[in-house]
């Protein structure tokens, strides 16, 4: 907890004070088009100093071995950043690339292509030398190099390149720079009104730092709670092994009792070395924290947009401490009300049974532990509803396996049968015998069971929603960007290569102009209160629907709603399929009516249906399908897929390809998925990394559970040392009493998580939850396969007390 709260707090810090460097600029305007000549002019009239980059993706080929990517490629007038400065080698790279045509590449490809500064590529109609390479660049992300590296050139060698066409998509930018803070607040509220209605996003230095400490902060707030799944867990370790540590003093107090001090002095001499112990263990935990907070920024290096400095948070210092020691308290003050209860009676007795407290103190006691629970979770997630909801479950939880163990218990009793043999017998017995660890070793080792199985699940389901679904049949190669008139002969390119042609897909451009009659202005009116929460998503409006039309559904959709309609019968509006997430960013229904905006053209339209789309499936797949008879004649461009039989094939398919269609981009699906791939082990490296606390913690707190029965089980073993049991004997009681709790906790324990796993997958992450069988079979193996070690090896150290040595610790 320490850990992870200094960590946030320390990025939270630098994204503060290098605001402006994340950004490099004071104000950024952005559109995914032109941007408009008014702006220019305003800021003209503001005297600020501004610079302009234009920004696409595009394919490039590098002419030493006539490697291609697809890259994203910055054109930029060299004014930004404002603030810091693109970081390259050499380091006079990001000045001299603008003078002639030259070009700085990322890193990623100077490595993949073993490049060097001099060589050549191509871009399009143009041939840049390399400059050098970008190491740094504001606010740029190891993940985002990984899926599309980026290529600076001068702004004005652009139009050269010929790859700014009619269908291409493209993001203009308008960084500004002002040094005055009123004139920056009133040209950022100029613009914001000015603009107000239009698609272009205006985010100033402020705003920029906002998000991206609020997006960490949620970050933070899963971590921690990984975190709390730990402190769960020791919770329980804590009230499992003070238990039985306080049980074993109550006769100590009995006689304290008996010589005239009272057993509430007693409860307040236990009660200070709880909280002793607990703050201890919080301190050592507090600065172990404080030392991995130093290594978390670079495990999460590749996914930080800035470089994190590392220093010592005293608040999460101090809230972890004061953590500890109230979870150390709450959760052991039930067994410290048993000791304000002890008799001086019991310094007489040879059996001390288990001492019933006061209906008040119970209260107390449920009522600290439940509001600890409900506080923390309110903290971790945000909503009272949430934390109330996950402490039922873990309550619920708990009761179930208490439950288990007494049904256990109660089998055990009725099923045993004088006929069976001798080490079996005592096995089962001692499932039931008095003063008996069944019921807490099963409560332990089920929840940590089901905490620990829970995040493999989670972590399963997370990652399965970023990986492909792909065999050798599917396509692997795309080529998009094709014009009209280029189209014929690119197919006949595709198959002079002998590669599999499938079905041209054609994409149209628009922008939603009207939804339910209402314009933008009447979801986002302008004299909204600060409070306002409009009815829809403010990209709908915003955004560029890059959409196609067809007759038919391909094999990644399915209506879920309505009636899909492939053929428009050219009356009314037209019948238009909406993916069901686009739908909800909408707030639309079936029959709603649309006013979409085709190159000047207003169509009217009307939801039909609404499908449901694999996106992890390779396929053509879009937000917005229209019927045939509709946008056949709309300005369009056009995208091809086919499938390279191999490596080799498609390198030399991209290669031919380029130098015969410069202007084209093509997207190796093969790559890319390496590339995701790659990603994505790096995503499941943070999740292991960070799960691994919990899962250590789960096995500490099971092991020292199952070590301090051990004390219970002394007496016992030496009587039966004392009949005539042999070692042999001895173990294989142990061993099969172990394997009965060890097999039924965390049979339980992965039920559980299992409901918990499908209630995430359909609440929160809205994901397909398939229990992978590996995980559970290993993780039933692995708690009982330990826990019957563990009592091994507790066995054969108690196996080694004489009787005499039990009775003087008796007497």
């Amino acid at each position: 907890m320490v850990a992870i709260n200094t960590f946030v707090q320390n990025v939270q810090s630098d994204i503060s004070n290098e605001a402006k460097e994340l950004l490099g600029a004071d104000i950024v305007v952005r559109n995914n088009k032109k941007l408009p000549e008014t702006l220019d002019k305003i800021l003209d009239s503001f005297q600020v100093e501004s610079g302009k980059e234009l920004k696409f993706n595009s394919m490039f080929r590098e002419l030493k071995n006539q490697g291609t990517r697809l890259v994203n490629v910055v054109g930029s007038d060299g004014s930004y950043p404002f603030y810091g400065r693109i970081e390259t080698s050499p380091d006079e790279a990001h000045t001299t690339y603008l003078k002639a045509n030259r070009a700085l590449l990322d890193r990623t490809l100077m490595v993949q292509f073993d490049l060097e500064v001099g060589d050549s590529i191509q871009l399009g109609n143009a041939r840049f030398e390399i400059a050098g390479q970008i190491d740094k660049a504001p606010g740029q992300t190891g993940f985002a190099s990984a899926v599309a590296p980026a290529i600076y050139i001068p702004l004005n060698w652009v139009p050269q390149t010929g790859l700014i066409k009619f269908g291409s998509r493209l993001s203009e930018y308008r960084y500004v720079h002002i040094e005055n803070n009123e004139l920056l607040a009133e040209l950022s509220s100029f613009l914001n009104d000015r603009f107000k209605d239009s698609t272009l996003s205006i985010q100033s230095f402020e705003d920029r730092s906002a998000n991206t400490g609020e997006a960490f902060g949620d970050a933070g707030k899963f971590l921690n709670l990984v975190a709390f799944i730990a402190l769960l867990l020791g919770c329980i370790g804590i009230a499992s092994t003070v238990n039985i540590y306080l049980k074993s003093k109550f006769k100590d107090i009995a006689v304290l009792a008996c010589i005239g001090i009272p057993a509430r002095k007693a409860f307040r001499i236990y009660l200070i070395q709880v909280l002793f112990l607990g703050l201890i263990g919080a301190i050592i935990g507090a600065a172990l924290g404080s030392v991995l907070a130093y290594f978390l920024p670079v495990v999460l290096s590749e996914f930080l947009p800035i470089e994190v400095n590392f220093s010592i948070s005293l608040p999460s210092i101090l809230f972890g401490i004061a953590v500890g020691v109230v979870a150390s308290l709450l959760f052991t003050l039930r067994t410290l009300f048993k000791l304000a209860n002890a008799s001086p009676l019991m310094a007489l007795r040879s059996f001390i049974d288990d001492i019933k407290i006061q209906r008040w103190q119970s209260s107390i006691a449920l009522t600290g532990m439940l509001s600890f629970v409900i506080l923390f979770g309110l903290y971790l997630l945000g909503t009272l509803q949430n934390a109330v909801v996950f402490t039922i479950a873990c309550s619920l939880a708990i009761g179930l396996l208490s439950g288990t163990a007494l049904l256990l218990r109660f089998s055990a009793k009725k099923l045993l049968r004088p006929g069976w043999a001798f080490t079996l017998r005592q096995a089962i017995a001692g499932l039931y015998r008095p003063n008996n660890q069944s019921a807490i070793l099963m409560s332990t080792i089920g929840l940590g069971t089901a905490l620990i199985s829970l995040l493999f699940f989670t972590q399963d389901m997370l990652l399965s929603k970023v990986s492909f679904q792909s065999d050798d049949t599917d396509p692997n190669m795309i080529v998009f960007d094709i014009q009209s008139p280029q189209l014929d002969e690119v197919r006949d390119f595709v198959e002079e290569q002998n590669m599999p042609l499938q079905p041209t897909v054609p994409i149209v451009t628009m922008r939603l102009e009207n939804l339910r009659k209402e314009t933008k202005a009447y979801y986002f009116p302008s004299d909204a209160p600060e409070d306002f929460e409009p009815e829809i998503a403010d990209h709908i409006f915003k955004r560029e629907w890059r959409s196609t039309f067809r007759n038919s559904l391909i094999e990644s959709e399915e209506v879920i709603k309505g009636t899909w309609i492939g053929q428009y019968s050219g009356s009314g509006p037209v019948p238009v399929s909406i993916e069901e997430g686009t739908l909800e960013f909408m707030n639309a229904n079936i029959g709603d009516p649309l006013v979409f905006n085709v190159q000047g053209t207003l169509l009217e339209c009307e939801i039909a249906s609404v499908r449901k789309v694999n996106w992890n499936q390779i396929q053509t797949n879009f937000t917005l399908l229209f019927p045939d008879n509709v946008l056949e004649k709309a300005p369009q461009s056009h995208v091809i897929i086919t499938r390279a039989r191999s490596a080799e094939q498609s390198a030399l398919f991209q290669r031919s390809l380029i130098t015969r269609f410069p202007t084209l981009s093509i997207v190796d699906l093969n790559y890319i998925i390496e590339t995701v791939t790659e990603v994505i082990n790096k995503l499941r490296f943070v999740i292991t990394f960070m799960s691994l606390f919990s899962i250590l913690t789960g096995f500490v707190v099971l092991i020292g559970s199952i070590s301090n029965s051990r004390f219970q089980r002394i007496k016992e073993t030496v009587l039966l040392k004392t009949l005539g049991a042999q070692k042999k004997q001895l173990l294989t009681i142990s061993i099969l009493e172990h394997a009965f709790i060890g097999f039924f906790a965390s049979v339980t324990g992965i039920l559980l998580s299992l409901a918990g796993a499908y209630a995430l997958s359909s609440y929160l992450f809205d994901a397909l939850f398939v229990p992978n069988l590996l995980s559970i079979g290993v993780n039933l193996i692995c708690v009982t396969g330990i826990v019957v070690l563990i009592g091994y090896f507790n066995t054969r150290s108690v196996i080694g007390q004489t009787p005499l040595e039990v009775l003087r610790k008796e007497a």
